[in-house]
């Protein structure tokens, strides 16, 4: 049985139920669908709460609810003239109208965004609307429209104008439902957390979407190999207008390289003031890429009368596969809307990326000026290294060897030596713990420790014990009186028989750096990702006038009738390409000189084989590791060594590493038959009839 309503004093309890009666009682009074709610929906009592309506409980008819709408709506138009006048005290309206004039927003989508904050924080109204059952946006925009006694078409406009709508400015974005098939407008989380926070005035708002870049310790001199990059971009940024538009530069390059120090340094060089788009809100939790994105855009409008440069790191958080149908990706960025951004921003911005490969071309070509950042040649990175460790009292020779870590950024030493400093360590103890904290980092970060380093040779090493097809001696003396001289080198032969020690030495007594690269390495997951790691390694190569040595390059430039996949072809092809236009010394080592390609083998200028030791070269090298005992002493031994046929420079090696770690050194009849084990476990050992174990 109906039941006759009458008005009654509302009740407010929530901080925001005032707004939420006078959007309820439009809704209520312009949905009849809504309308049933007041009846059998779970949140009935605190409905009618809200509104002032009693009795609370009992079925209510809707003609005699509707008997009561004009005095609902003069209710509704007192509260909301109260709200105007006193909404300067709400911390949501006052962030609102920072927004507001930041932005350049209508009052319509200033109404939006509170109703869309104020619905997510209240849980009666929220569950109100999800009982509603929007199944269209068109339903949707009819409810707002209702809610704000306007125009379906203000609404509409508000949201997606294509230009300056909440959903293109990334503010809103439009959340489906399939399983409940319903539509939800939902203000972005990431702005949503900041307009529920105080802030003081539009410049601490500001202050939550971006942050005023970090000095950088870094000086010209520590980029100088960048030097005509330096002045492209400082005439390109300086000639900017005030009010050009569309200004995007992309710098692109490994982690660790000083990409985003780089950017510091260049926006103070040109008396920018640098702002860089927060990854972290106030609670340290990360940011979305699609918040970022709306945190970018809001300050681009605070920020386009001012001296600014923006930053915004790691951009393939937002770029990359926008086109792939993974489950994270955000749908609500398109081609188009991105393309819009890059072509319309007042303030220019330096975007930075450690992996490009996941960006499409198509947006990559948007960028006016692009420029890679690598690892920063040695004596740069001396510079760096100096400026933190010296005063530390750290010795040239650590600073060398760290040196020699290439994606060692300056960012780790600088906390390492903040680290040793603020410890009051004692000076004998700064160089052990120095290491420890370096390495720890590497690790955690899982950098290679050895990725770029000058010769290293062990000291038993001599080329007289490689066996080679070549006279080596007269390779090295005819590089060393040619320096400028271009060669692509193939050492081929079995594992063990020197490659390696080899190329440490050749660029030993050239006295250039090494760079090694192994093939899992270079070896990328994504397509063209090997490629592009190639390239790096041979311009790295050149910026150091480094030997370049490529392990186990037989999977780089296998021959191509052999593969299976077009991407494996292109891989050889571009491994040919670099090989043919390098202008220093390349060394390429294999075991499997018949897998490599034809054109490749044409393009060395020495193959040269390593093969397992001479009779006579093992003797020598056994003599030599025994040289305290005489060679009476030694002689008895010398049968046994012949008759191990097949011994390398590594067996020699690995047999020597042992006896370092045994309490006491090997006997020359233990160190022999240790050799024996060793060639035990080679593919091709041939067992031995010598007795003499």
């Amino acid at each position: 049985m109906a039941i006759r309503p009458a008005l009654t004093a509302p009740s407010h309890i929530n901080e925001y139920d005032a707004e939420v009666s006078v959007w309820l009682t439009q809704i209520l009074l312009n949905n009849p669908i809504a309308l049933k709610h007041l009846n059998n929906s779970v949140y009935t009592e605190e409905l009618r709460l809200i509104i002032g309506i009693k009795p609370i409980e009992g079925r209510i008819s809707s003609q005699a609810f509707l008997k009561l709408s004009n005095d609902l709506l003069i209710r509704a138009t007192e509260i909301a003239r109260y709200l105007s006048d006193v909404k300067q005290a709400n911390v949501l309206d006052v962030n609102l109208t920072n927004l507001r004039r930041v932005l350049n927003l209508t009052q319509v989508q200033y109404d939006i965004l509170k109703f869309l904050v104020i619905c997510q924080h209240h849980t009666v109204f929220s569950g109100f609307l999800e009982q509603l059952s929007l199944s269209t946006p068109e339903l949707m925009v009819r409810l707002l429209a209702a809610a704000f006694d306007c125009l379906e078409v203000e609404i509409n406009h508000a949201i997606f104008a294509k230009e300056y709508g909440l959903v293109t400015r990334k503010l809103v974005h439009l959340e489906t439902h399939y399983h409940r098939e319903s539509f939800h407008l939902k203000i972005n989380d990431d702005v949503l957390k900041v307009m529920l926070i105080v802030h003081d005035d539009h410049h601490a708002l500001l202050n939550a979407f971006v942050e005023t870049a970090t000095p950088t310790k870094l000086e010209h001199a520590d980029f100088k190999h960048l030097q005509k990059e330096i002045e492209v971009l400082s005439d390109y940024l300086l000639a900017t207008e005030k009010y050009d538009v569309g200004v995007n530069v992309l710098i692109y390059g490994p982690t660790g390289t000083g990409k985003t120090e780089f950017v510091k340094w260049i926006s103070s060089h040109l008396n920018k003031q640098l702002y860089s788009v927060k990854s972290e809100d106030a609670d340290n939790a990360s940011i979305t890429g699609h918040g970022r994105m709306a945190f970018y855009q809001i300050s681009q409008q605070f920020l386009k009368q001012s001296n600014a440069i923006i930053l915004f790191d790691e951009l393939e958080d937002v770029f990359a596969n926008i086109d792939s149908d993974t489950p994270d990706k955000d749908r609500s960025i398109s081609k188009a809307w991105l393309n819009h951004i890059l072509e319309s921003n007042p303030v220019p911005t330096i975007w930075v990326s450690n992996a490009i490969h996941q960006i499409d071309k198509a947006y990559l070509r948007r960028f006016a000026f692009s420029m890679e950042i690598g690892i920063p040649p040695i004596e740069v990175r001396m510079r760096i290294l100096n400026k933190y460790l010296k005063p530390l009292d750290i010795s040239e020779v650590t600073v060398k060897r760290y040196a020699q870590h290439a994606w060692l950024s300056p960012a780790q030493i600088e906390r390492a030596a903040h680290v040793l400093s603020r410890s009051n360590t004692p000076l004998h103890l700064r160089e052990p713990n120095l290491g420890l904290i370096i390495s720890n980092s590497m690790r955690l970060l899982n950098q290679s420790e050895s990725l770029l380093a000058h010769a290293q040779l062990d000291e038993q090493f001599d080329i007289a014990y490689i066996n080679s097809d070549q006279n080596l001696s007269e390779l090295v003396d005819m590089l060393m009186t040619k320096p400028d001289v271009a060669a692509n080198i193939c050492l081929h032969g079995e594992p063990g028989t020197g490659k390696t020690s080899f190329a440490h030495y050749l660029a030993q007594q050239l006295q250039r750096p090494l760079i090694t690269k192994h093939a899992a390495e270079l070896l990328g997951p994504y397509l063209g990702e090997t490629e592009q790691n190639m390239m790096r390694a041979f311009k790295q190569a050149e910026e150091e006038s480094a030997v370049l040595l490529i392990d186990e390059a037989d999977s780089f430039i296998s021959s191509r009738a052999h593969v299976h996949h077009r991407w494996e072809v292109t891989q050889v092809n571009q491994m040919l390409s670099l090989m043919e236009s390098f202008t220093g010394i390349l060394i390429c080592s294999t075991n499997r000189l018949t897998q490599l390609d034809d054109a490749s083998l044409r393009r060395f200028t020495f193959k040269i084989r390593f093969d397992s030791m001479t009779k006579e070269q093992r003797w020598l090298l056994f003599m030599d590791m025994y040289k305290e005992l005489t060679l009476e002493e030694l002689l008895p031994f010398k049968p046994m060594l012949q008759q191990l046929e097949g011994l390398s420079l590594g067996d020699f090696s690995t047999v020597r590493k042992q006896s370092l770690l045994l309490s006491k050194p090997l006997t020359p009849l233990d160190f022999i038959n240790q050799l024996n084990t060793e060639i035990q476990y080679k593919p091709s050992y041939r067992k031995s009839t010598f007795g003499f174990i």
